[in-house]
């Protein structure tokens, strides 16, 4: 309930062309239930019934389903494979290890099969990077500052930043900026908990792995824009997963002498509380959704440098016959646009547009 009502994912919601992301994120999440239900139900049962084999069936007609809504649901049997290793199957890599020992033809010939398809798929997707404004190294060092955005937008969603668009700085190495080694750190030092700490505290690791398994799709080597906020509406299940899991057993050893009545009592009331400011972050973040006009100027002001979001804004001012102040943002969007920015045409169309008025 905390993770639905998080104001980060207005835009997931609200932007009618990402119901896709709503929609992959039910199967997805659909699928993982209906497994580990089936895979409980075999480990209480001692063999297959009816019951788990239905929840198999309905688990794979999910992921169908996922497959059909979204391109990153591919991350979807991964997830599937890292359910099975923590929850029901801990010595999983050891047992897969010895099968490809044991069958080393076949797993050659698998890992062929899959060299040739990168080979083949891979190489073209890299040339989208000939129409961006960053290169792949670029791209790679400035998500590790995206993903700890990502972190801190879903623990602290400040309406005030949050946009549609958004400007990111690019990183051009480690230390330029030198927030990219930071979040590289904490970023590693996340994985490594969760790792170390998978059987001491199975959910809250599992939390943290789903988070950026789901992630690897778009915030890796792929061409696609450096940040969206509906990026983050799958993987922050995971991550509210892991820090409600975590601050329960904060709040548990802090109350330790008391008595489980009055345990329950305060969670319940931390519970309210936060419900209640997520509740009202997210009224406030929808008003800036009442109408386009409103949305990009939100877009435009918190983000002055970004040539896209003067480009919508323009277009909008244009659609409500404000020709004067369309001028304005079409010539400050051809401004502020850089070398390979995709958007640099449509704002030269939109400052055309703006000007026949």
């Amino acid at each position: 309930g905390l993770w639905a009502l998080n104001p980060v994912h207005t835009s997931t919601i609200t932007y009618l062309v990402q119901r896709m992301a709503a929609m992959m994120s039910l199967f997805f999440i659909l699928s993982v239930a209906f497994y580990a239900s089936g895979r409980s139900l075999v480990l209480k049962r001692g063999s297959y019934t009816s019951k788990s084999i239905l929840c198999f069936a309905l688990s794979f007609l999910c992921m169908l389903l996922a497959f059909l809504s979204k391109e990153n649901s591919i991350m979807l049997p991964p997830t599937l494979a890292c359910v099975e290793l923590w929850f029901f199957r801990p010595h999983l890599i050891a047992e897969m290890w010895a099968f490809i020992r044991r069958r080393r033809i076949l797993s050659l010939v698998g890992l062929m099969i899959v060299l040739v398809i990168l080979y083949y798929k891979v190489p073209p997707l890299l040339t989208a990077y000939t129409y961006r404004h960053f290169t792949l190294s670029e791209r790679l060092l400035t998500e590790l500052r995206v993903v700890v955005w990502y972190i801190s937008v879903v623990l602290w969603p400040d309406p005030g930043r949050l946009s549609l668009e958004h400007d990111f700085p690019i990183s051009t190495s480690l230390i330029h900026p030198p927030s990219t080694l930071a979040c590289l750190a904490l970023l590693l030092a996340m994985i490594f908990w969760a790792l170390r700490e998978r059987r001491r505290f199975p959910l809250a690791s599992f939390g943290i792995v789903w988070f950026f398994l789901n992630l690897a799709v778009e915030s890796s080597f792929v061409p696609l824009e450096l940040v969206f906020e509906h990026r983050v509406y799958l993987p922050s299940v995971g991550l509210v997963l892991s820090v409600v899991v975590l601050l329960r057993a904060a709040l548990r050893r802090a109350f330790l002498q008391t008595s489980p009545a009055n345990s329950r009592k305060l969670g319940w009331c931390l519970v309210a509380i936060i419900a209640s400011g997520l509740t009202l972050a997210t009224f406030s973040r929808n008003t800036v959704w009442e109408n386009s006009v409103a949305l990009a100027q939100h877009d435009a002001r918190i983000n002055p440098n970004c040539p896209r979001a003067h480009v919508n804004l323009a277009v909008m001012l244009n659609k409500a016959h404000r020709f004067q102040e369309a001028l304005i943002s079409a010539y400050r969007a051809v401004e502020v646009s850089r070398p390979n920015y995709e958007v640099y045409s449509v704002a030269a169309n939109a400052l055309v547009l703006a000007h026949s008025h």
